[in-house]
């Protein structure tokens, strides 16, 4: 019951709140012309260098596609 109940609050919680790569492509399509997604992920944090960005980039990009997807289908 107890794993029932860590399921169902972890499927909760991910559902509720959006990933923070759909945060970075929304900055991103919210310009004309759209910012890059660097420039975007940099304006929505604080003290960020270029290699730690980059990194996040890489690491998030199939959440980044998905977000795209997303935001274009609607």
């Amino acid at each position: 019951m107890k794993q029932l109940f860590e399921n169902w609050r972890k499927h909760i919680t991910e559902a509720a709140v959006p990933h923070s790569a759909n945060h970075v492509v929304k900055k991103m399509m919210s310009k004309d012309p759209p910012m890059s997604a660097m420039d975007a992920l940099k304006s929505l944090t604080h003290d960020l260098s270029d290699e730690e960005a980059e990194r996040w980039l890489e690491r998030h990009k199939d959440e980044m596609d998905s977000a795209k997807q997303d935001l274009a289908s609607r």
